[in-house]
């Protein structure tokens, strides 16, 4: 019998408790084993996503979230392209966030950053990006 999928809330908040949990015990084995029991690429861009919005809260977690980023990449648990999606999301509304969050640019471009000399953020993407969020006037 297949299991019923969940939905898409649901994904976000498993996805949500697992990153708090690996801020504490720093085990990707156990965030990679989350990600494929949800069996589900769909919500895999909110794993980037709620990895920024959680180093905006807490900026002493930005370099463990990043390697974890950069981990689960390495290993196949994610894809650049969904990191990327998940980035986008932030991108987006960094504008308005940077009021509420004044870290939030920062922040932001580490995670950039870290993803292109990775290699899972690519120039192409970033330059588009910049095109649809940063140059809207």
């Amino acid at each position: 019998a297949r299991k019923e999928k969940l939905s898409k809330e649901v994904m976000e908040k498993r996805i949500k408790n697992t990153l708090d949990e690996y801020l504490q015990l720093k085990d990707v084995n156990e965030v990679a084993e989350t990600l494929r029991e949800l069996d589900s690429r769909e919500c895999f861009p909110y794993v980037a996503f709620s990895a920024m919005e959680q180093a905006f809260d807490r900026t002493s977690s930005k370099d463990d979230l990043i390697q974890l980023l950069t981990t689960l990449v390495e290993r196949r648990v994610l894809r650049g392209e969904e990191v990327e999606a998940g980035v986008d999301q932030h991108l987006e509304f960094l504008e308005d966030c940077a009021i509420d969050v004044p870290a939030s640019p920062a922040v932001t471009a580490a995670f950039v950053a870290a993803g292109l000399l990775a290699g899972y953020v690519s120039w192409a993407h970033l330059r588009e990006a910049c095109e649809r969020f940063m140059l809207e006037t």
